[in-house]
């Protein structure tokens, strides 16, 4: 999965805690740190999800999405996550057809969340 938060500490932390749970992370603060993450790992179908923070430095979480679904694949399952649930991003959030998590996020919740999207593997049918 791929995790976009420039929140450094926060990125860290949600990083290690999805690895605890099995998942494989590539984390960066935009997506541009991303996706060159993804080329050096040669994983060029992509994460099997993305987890955006909305506010980013640079570009917001659904242009940051839209970036690295650019350059994988355009149907990767994505939700953005923010502490900022003012009406104009919720109204932005809404238009993309995304999903948006409010901060701070439960470890149960994100995982819950996870686990709707988790790929099937051959044994489970498809």
């Amino acid at each position: 999965m791929a995790i976009i938060e420039d929140n450094s500490d926060l990125r860290i932390e949600i990083s290690m805690r999805l690895i605890e749970h099995g998942c494989y992370v590539v984390a960066g603060e935009s997506s541009s740190d991303v996706i060159e993450q993804l080329r050096i790992e040669a994983l060029a179908s992509g994460p099997h999800f993305i987890l955006s923070d909305y506010r980013l430095e640079n570009e917001d979480g659904v242009a940051a999405i839209a970036a690295v679904r650019a350059v994988t694949d355009a149907s990767i399952p994505a939700i953005l996550w923010s502490g900022d649930t003012s009406s104009a991003v919720l109204k932005k959030v809404a238009v993309s057809g995304m999903k948006l998590l409010s901060k701070p996020v439960s470890e149960q919740t994100l995982l819950t969340t996870l686990a709707k999207h988790k790929p099937k593997t051959s044994t489970e049918g498809g």
